[in-house]
């Protein structure tokens, strides 16, 4: 069994049994619905003594918030309806905080959307009282929606949550009570704050994207610590406190990468780099104070720990699972008791109890407990050089009960596109595509995440261009070490791999047998005037990227699929919510009626109720199940 020591609990009712070690590659795969719901247990979190744990599942269709007595029984199980979880932690050990979105269809709401917005609220769960409530309930019309969520603060023996809404003021709100007060308000600018374990404003940080200035002051502003002009798409971005109370953690984007300093909170004071280029360092904070406490490397698993008490007990956890990817999920502040997540190898994703105490490792539950550990497909990193020379590399899963002959590939680039990185470990997409015999390449092209500065500024002006031939120059490096088929190669992506899917097949041609795309861009030219370039860093950040000085610029038709539909060499299945608030549906509908006009082959699938991240079982499932069946009928594994 895996090197930790097991103390199997009848933990949780609905936890599977501990599973047993892999055996011989099943006969028959899992359904597709194994892979295409929504992970059975998750958002896992600890109260602040260890001794309450909190999770979302599924009962019945319904998916729930569950809150256990660790080793005891249930204390509430409350529905959670049509909202999507994003975040479930505790304040204190009696109140649970869910964070969770809903999208709602409002033209007044957020110049961004002109139809429809992804809202934020925060559901407060008193296990005391046994009644759920809302943060800023209290609130006139909009103001009842969050903008951010600062944490709770436990003030004089009570937990306050603070909170801003959309006048970009700052709430304090008692989490036992509901009741609403406004700490701080703010006119003009984008504000964000830090706030102090009392409960009062430590610092406030401002950025006016209008004239290009970020500043981060006392609450006053009587002290700046950092004032700074910004440039297209390089705003500093206030993280939370530094290893104190007394300093603030600040994270800018400079030309020779990203950079991570610790500022004092006083005028004029020199900051300390912690951390220098580290894009893919998942930031430790501790939950009820909100110190930076360390970071763990996404790529190798690595901590840094700035208490050498508690590195070095995150250290034996993490050895604990040799060979699979180990990440901290929740912890109480010593760290005596965490909750773990482990994947990899054989692994489709686990939660694991762990008590430093005892040196007890309890499973609390697979997330995918449909899928045997003999049916996860092995996955490997495979290097590769672009036909400029730029080295990269991707990740390939095997296809499970693979012939002897290289087998049919699936391609499948991911979103973002920058800043983004797939690696080892379970993707339930990919492993669906492999259960069903293909072998699958998740290449990550200029300007994926973890690589540097200079491998993501590679990308600039090349969205349809040399970000497109580092995909297909993958498949040929696959090709020529036996790995694929070149002739049985099909592409399939989401937002922006949805984009590199149609591309793959019209600004391409001959390469791939059909193509998926879902929620993909068609129409970059309009993607830009969706994102109000002019008003916002995201679109001024999106020009660069795409190499245009403005929406209507005459270069972007030229790498938009929309516009070369009568160019599709191979048939092509658009996928689509219909509540997507990142890219807008519309983009999906303009690729179909083209396709549609130009004579070709071409399917459309709308998911209703649906937003960008696929967040509900029945829609993700939908998607799952209709993209597999396309490539199996044009590119048969």
């Amino acid at each position: 069994m895996r090197a930790a020591i097991l103390a199997v609990l009848a933990f949780l009712s609905l936890a599977p049994t501990l599973r047993a070690e892999p055996q011989a590659r099943p006969s028959t795969p899992a359904p597709l619905e194994a892979y295409g719901a929504l992970p059975a247990i998750d958002h896992v979190a600890l109260s602040l003594s260890g001794t309450r744990v909190a999770f979302v599942s599924e009962k019945k269709g319904d998916r729930r918030l569950f809150v256990r007595e660790i080793g005891g029984d249930a204390i509430m199980a409350p529905e959670l309806g049509a909202s999507k979880v994003r975040r479930v932690m505790f304040a204190g050990d009696d109140i649970v905080l869910v964070s969770a979105t809903v999208t709602i269809k409002d033209r007044d709401l957020h110049y961004y959307h002109p139809s429809h917005y992804e809202i934020l609220s925060i559901l407060i769960v008193n296990l005391k009282t046994k009644t759920i409530s809302y943060a800023l309930q209290d609130m006139p019309a909009l103001l009842k929606l969050v903008t951010a969520d600062y944490g709770p603060r436990r003030i004089d023996g009570k937990w306050f949550g603070f909170y801003s809404s959309y006048d970009d003021g700052l709430y304090r709100v008692d989490l036992s009570t509901s009741k609403t007060q406004r700490v701080a308000e703010e006119v003009m600018w984008q504000s964000d704050w830090l706030i102090a374990p009392d409960g009062s404003i430590a610092a406030r940080a401002r950025n006016n994207q209008q004239m290009h200035v970020w500043s981060l002051t006392k609450p006053d502003g009587a002290i700046v610590v950092k004032a700074c002009t910004t440039a297209d798409g390089t705003d500093p971005e206030l993280l939370g406190f530094g290893r104190t109370t007394e300093t603030a953690l600040v994270r800018e984007r400079t030309t020779d990468g990203y950079i991570i300093e610790e500022y004092p909170l006083s005028p004029s004071a020199k900051p300390t780099v912690l951390l220098n280029g580290a894009e893919r360092d998942t930031l430790l904070f501790d939950p009820f104070v909100g110190t930076f406490i360390g970071t763990l490397n996404d790529i190798d698993a690595k901590t840094t720990i700035y208490q050498p008490r508690l590195n070095a007990r995150l250290a034996g956890v993490l050895k604990a699972f040799p060979g699979l990817r180990t990440r901290p999920v929740s912890f109480t502040p010593n760290f005596d008791r965490m909750i773990a997540l482990t994947d990899g190898g054989n692994d489709d994703g686990t939660y694991w109890l762990v008590d430093l105490t005892t040196g007890a490792a309890t499973e609390l539950s697979d997330r995918y407990p449909g899928i045997a550990p003999e049916q996860v497909a092995q996955t490997q990193i495979v290097k590769y050089t672009a036909s400029d020379g730029l080295k990269m590399e991707g990740v390939l899963t095997r296809p499970l009960n693979a012939a002897s002959q290289p087998p049919a590939l699936v391609v499948m680039p991911h979103g973002g596109p920058v800043g983004i990185r797939d690696d080892l470990g379970f993707d339930w997409w990919a492993q669906a595509f492999a259960s069903r015999g293909y072998a699958v390449f998740q290449p990550n092209f200029r300007g994926s995440g973890g690589y540097g500065i200079a491998f993501e500024k590679a990308s600039q002006g090349q969205w349809g261009r040399k970000m497109q031939t580092d995909i297909s120059d993958g498949v040929g490096a696959l090709a020529s070490q036996g790995l694929v088929d070149p002739k049985r190669v099909c592409i399939v992506g989401a937002s922006y791999g949805g984009y590199a899917a149609l591309a793959g097949v019209t600004l391409q041609r001959g390469l791939y047998k059909c193509a998926v795309s879902v929620a993909g861009i068609s129409d970059v030219g309009e993607l830009l005037s969706h994102l109000n370039t002019d008003q916002t860093d995201l679109g001024r950040y999106l020009k660069g990227q795409l190499g245009a000085d403005w929406a209507g610029a005459a270069e972007l038709p030229k790498i938009s699929p929309r516009y070369h539909a009568d160019r599709a060499t191979s048939p092509i299945l658009i996928i689509q919510g219909t509540d997507d608030t990142v890219v807008e549906p519309r983009q999906a509908e303009w690729m179909k009626d083209a396709l549609e006009k130009s004579g070709k082959a071409v399917k459309y699938v709308p998911l209703k109720g649906e937003d960008h991240w696929l967040s509900r079982s029945e829609t993700r499932t939908q998607m799952l199940k209709e993209s597999v069946a396309f490539v199996e009928s044009y590119n048969p594994s």
